[in-house]
């Protein structure tokens, strides 16, 4: 059967476990004759001139794909392959190719590039949060290089602020990565974080600029878009209350940070080690609350409070901190 006959069967994606510190991702492999189609799927349509890499024991074997988004590979020995772009920024990119000589005689291997979503803006420039810095404290500059997302050309390097501010003036439509270098930045072990994140530049997204929270795994970095997590307004008159991760497991030794409207601390509190925090002090106007808890994601939210001689009325604080870039949310309970 050829490879481009209609007939071609259409296989799922590689299913994975997952489990961290330390990292294991495993990958069903995906049974396949000697000879398939890969079919890339990319932002907003099929990824062509992209190259892909099957590796095993050694060998190497690149194919390219074409403008419908196919690459073809021929004659491949049995075996078990890695399948991956040859530039990627997820950390769970790939899929495990299982080619066997009595394998399906025409298939197509989904797969998707970037591996991690991709943060779609209009222009590349903003903030990025580093890791473990509550709001006030600098952080460390951060070396940051534009790579073309195929050719993995560098475009240009900027360096942020001690804010995490930068402006790479650039706008031209298309997909890139950020590749964050060595630079003094470490996670709680001591080891360099450095990454890749991948941004497509559209004109037709509402969102002006970058404003991205870093993070780190013993699996690597991941990213979380803020303008994709909805900012929860609460309303107590007292800060107090218990972080806990999407199990209900109890998230100990994280920061509390209570700011005024102008950005200037008002209170900072840490967790214990079953995730409550508490301060006497009553509240009245409008805060920013920002929460960061190593290896999560920070939360921020507006805090509304007024004077109450109640209990009642000075509700506790409820915040479930996401992980890998997934939104923490929060409420007043």
């Amino acid at each position: 059967m050829s490879l481009n006959a209609p007939s071609t069967l259409l296989l799922a994606t590689s299913v994975m476990t997952f489990r961290c510190l330390p990292c294991t991702v495993f990958h069903t492999p995906v049974p396949v004759g000697p000879n398939f189609q890969v079919k890339v799927e990319s932002y907003r349509g099929l990824a062509d001139s992209l190259r892909l890499v099957l590796t095993a024991s050694g060998t190497r074997t690149a194919a390219e794909t074409d403008r419908n988004g196919i690459a073809l590979f021929h004659d491949v020995p049995p075996g078990l392959y890695d399948l991956k772009a040859e530039i990627d920024n997820s950390i769970f990119d790939g899929v495990v190719i299982e080619v066997k000589l009595d394998g399906p005689a025409s298939v197509t291997v989904p797969f998707k590039w970037p591996g991690a979503a991709v943060v779609a803006v209009r222009s590349l420039r903003g903030t990025i949060h580093a890791p473990g810095y509550p709001p006030g404290r600098p952080q460390p500059r951060l070396s940051l290089d534009l790579l073309e997302s195929r050719s993995r050309k560098t475009l240009k390097n900027v360096e942020t602020t001690e804010t995490g501010e930068f402006n790479y003036e650039w706008s031209t439509p298309g997909i890139y990565f950020l590749q964050l270098k060595p630079s003094g930045l470490r996670d709680s072990a001591g080891y360099e974080i450095t990454g890749l994140i991948a941004v497509a530049v559209d004109p037709e997204v509402p969102t002006d600029h970058l404003d991205l929270d870093l993070g780190w795994s013993s699996c690597g970095l991941w990213v979380s878009d803020r303008s994709k997590c909805r900012q929860a307004e609460l309303r107590t008159d007292r800060l107090s209350g218990r972080l806990h991760d999407v199990t209900d497991g109890a998230i100990g030794n994280a920061d509390i940070v209570l700011l005024d409207p102008s950005g200037k601390l008002v209170e900072e509190l840490r967790s214990d080690r079953k995730g409550y925090f508490a301060s006497p002090r009553q509240l009245a106007g409008t805060y920013q609350l920002v929460v960061i808890g190593t290896g999560f994601t920070p939360f921020r939210g507006i805090l509304h409070a007024g004077p109450s001689t109640s209990p009642a009325l000075h509700p506790a604080l409820n915040v479930q901190l996401g992980i890998f870039g997934a939104c923490s949310i929060a409420n007043a309970q």
